[in-house]
């Protein structure tokens, strides 16, 4: 029997870090970069109009100017034009290349042109030098990091991917992994269960929550309760998937299997049972070639959240996004709980300011999986205390978000 932070030391601490593989940028959004990314050049790469009007030399302007003949016109993506006399101006639009001569930018609603001159016809005491552009280099200069390994790619990060000519990028490579359910009283989906039967759910759950957070790529099985049956099966997935994930048979019963096949495997064994509730039989293992093997209680909230607290942070880790940290938030009611256990009390998360709340959703028991349908995760309160008032600051862990 280990404690909740015993359990998550021994998973970390055996977990890998998965391969690097380059993708296209298109495919990269969720993926975890596994390189650096510079700015080759300064950004701006040049000072930038940023408004679209006209480029005067503000010293005109100062002594007193207000009509400007103009003399060309100067786009986005054009070659600048150098200004001819500062009592000239040139037509200029936003993302051009601020003209040589130019150091000030006048927006086209405060100009009136007739026959190519013109006249500003609106005064204010922001014109000055420097206005309405965009230095060269304000913003990062060239050789600056732009993106970090480890970093979770976005829309907004892709685009800086982008900016920099990444048509792909270095990303660490999602695990094979396989998600197994056993027991005889499971069905599939599509079966209608007899009065002593239910239909497999565990595994869809933790299958969904992979692909939610896009974490894996998974495939799932399905192994009665046969010893035979189960060695045949584990053989195979361990030779083919980099971790497994396993649902039920895990505790002391008569038909529980999976620690004794495990070990005739060749799993070594690293803790089996945690000071916790629920999931108590959590069994955690590494095979011979060093795949993580995790074996959950079948009681549909066992499975989700031993799910959630260990695997979650296991795969954050492995996938190079550094270390998982749950969110602190605020009891919104007092808890109380007399087992001496680390307790996973389910909860409705809400915001009240800047504050984030969470409101105690406790289930009918382990296998009350129905009651988790609106909840957003659970809080870990800790097993030395057996009351949790009002206010009280807790860790919370989100069914389907990368905490962070």
């Amino acid at each position: 029997m280990v404690s909740v932070a015993e359990a998550e030391k021994f998973i970390l601490n055996n977990i890998g870090t998965a391969n690097v593989q380059s993708i296209p940028i298109l495919q990269a959004s969720g993926r975890v970069l596994a390189q650096e990314i510079s700015a080759e050049r300064d950004y701006p790469p040049f000072d930038r109009v940023t408004m679209d009007g006209i480029g005067i030399n503000f010293e005109s302007y100062a002594s007193g100017n207000r009509e400007f003949k103009i003399t060309g016109t100067v786009g986005a993506g054009d070659e600048p034009q150098e200004l001819s006399s500062i009592q000239t101006c040139l037509e200029v639009m936003t993302g051009a290349v601020c003209p040589p001569g130019v150091d000030c930018i006048i927006p086209v609603e405060m100009i009136n042109v007739v026959d190519g001159v013109a006249t500003i016809v609106e005064e204010s005491s922001k014109i000055s030098s420097g206005w309405n552009i965009h230095p060269q280099g304000s913003d990062c200069p060239a050789g600056t990091t732009l993106l970090k390994a480890g970093l979770t790619l976005n829309s907004a990060s892709i685009a800086v991917a982008a900016s920099e000519g990444a048509a792909e990028v270095k990303v660490f490579s999602k695990p094979k992994i396989a998600i197994i359910s056993s027991g005889n009283e499971l069905v599939a989906l599509e079966e209608s269960p007899e009065p002593w039967q239910i239909r497999r759910s565990n595994s869809f759950t933790i299958a969904a929550q992979l692909e939610a957070l896009k974490l894996a790529d998974v495939e799932v099985f399905h192994v009665q309760d046969e010893k035979e049956a189960i060695t045949a099966r584990f053989k195979e997935l361990l030779a083919d998937f980099d971790m497994l994930i396993m649902s039920g048979a895990v505790s002391k019963g008569k038909f529980d299997y999976i620690p004794e096949v495990l070990d005739s495997l060749g799993v070594e064994k690293l803790f089996h049972c945690v000071t916790q509730r629920p999931g108590k039989p959590f069994w955690f293992g590494v095979s011979s070639d060093k795949k993580p093997v995790f074996a959950l209680p079948g009681n549909p909230v066992s499975t989700v959240a031993g799910f959630t607290r260990y695997i979650i942070p296991a795969l954050y880790k492995y996938l190079g996004a550094g270390d998982y940290k749950p969110v602190k938030v605020s009891l919104n009611k007092d808890f109380k709980f007399k087992k001496s256990l680390t307790y996973f009390l389910p909860v409705k998360i809400s915001q009240q300011g800047t504050q984030i709340l969470a409101e105690p959703a406790p289930v009918n028991g382990s296998g009350d999986f129905s009651a988790l349908a609106y909840t957003n995760g659970f809080v870990e309160l800790p097993a030395e205390l057996s009351e949790y008032p009002v206010g009280m600051e807790v860790d919370f862990y989100s069914w389907d978000k990368l905490n962070g």
